[in-house]
């Protein structure tokens, strides 16, 4: 078991557009990772990481969230799933986040941190890039995690 202080930080995404968020967020960490207690991972779909919970204290969730809005950060604590409707439908994901964090709290797997990073997305379409203000979002999502990894 890993020391009980340890990051995971989860950036889920796809090759569709604004959904590579989650993923470009784990590139943008990586290229300034300076934590070793920091793990990074991308998954695909939310249901990848309910395997590598246990081996956090803190989880931080990244995806893109159709919305107008900025990045958006939300924090749930062990018997408090109660996630907004964002994160309760599955969107482009069959099981959507809330639905796993809700399973993973009732196997006993929910860190005892979760927070969830919001990036706001307007275009999905398949194989496309990312557009540009997503990107910029993406960054200040970084920035933003960086800082909370720093002072944890």
């Amino acid at each position: 078991m890993i020391g009980p202080t340890r990051h995971l930080v989860v950036g889920i995404g796809s090759a569709h557009g604004d959904d590579r968020a989650g993923w470009q967020l784990i590139d943008a960490l990586i290229s300034r990772q300076q934590h070793s207690s920091v793990e990074l991972r991308k998954a695909s779909v939310p249901h990848d990481m309910i395997d590598w919970m246990d081996t956090c204290h803190w989880l931080h969730i990244v995806d893109a969230c159709e919305s107008e809005s900025v990045v958006q950060r939300l924090d749930c604590s062990q018997g408090q799933v109660a996630i907004e409707n964002m994160t309760r439908s599955g969107g482009s994901h069959q099981i959507g986040v809330g639905n796993i964090l809700e399973l993973a709290e009732s196997l006993g797997r929910l860190p005892q941190h979760v927070t969830l990073w919001a990036i706001p997305a307007k275009q999905f379409q398949a194989n496309k890039e990312i557009s540009k203000s997503c990107s910029s979002e993406v960054e200040r999502c970084a920035n933003l995690i960086q800082g909370e990894l720093d002072h944890a």
